[in-house]
């Protein structure tokens, strides 16, 4: 299951983005098996501030990132449980909600903008 989860993410990133960090927005309590979730809202370029959940492993890092932008929810049980999984072997996860999606600001105007088309969200990121 664990390989299946890393399939879905898409790219390693640098962790040096960090705009704002509140922990993660109240929801049903899920056991993330032991790893810490917190709710970031990364700004991007023309003023629009992406959501954001990060999963960090227990000690001190520094950990490589695994990073996936999507529209789908990323507050459901299934979603935080899995990227908990992946996390807890020494990996920080990433999961951006695209703008309008989400806690995401802005207008979901379709997967031609973006992510790294026009208005270089994944790069923004």
């Amino acid at each position: 299951m664990l390989r299946r989860d890393c399939c879905r993410l898409l790219a390693l990133l640098p962790f040096a983005f960090l705009a704002w960090s509140s922990p993660a927005p109240a929801q049903d309590a899920v056991d993330l098996y032991g790893v810490r979730e917190e709710h970031v809202m990364i700004p991007m370029r023309d003023g629009v501030h992406l959501s954001a959940y990060l999963y960090f492993p227990e000690g001190t890092g520094p950990w490589p990132v695994l990073f996936e932008q999507r529209y789908a929810d990323l507050r459901g049980a299934g979603t935080r449980q899995a990227f908990a999984r992946i996390a807890k072997p020494g990996y920080v996860v990433c999961g951006v909600n695209f703008r309008g999606a989400g806690l995401s600001e802005g207008k979901w105007d379709g997967y031609r903008a973006p992510g790294w088309g026009e208005l270089k969200e994944g790069y923004d990121v």
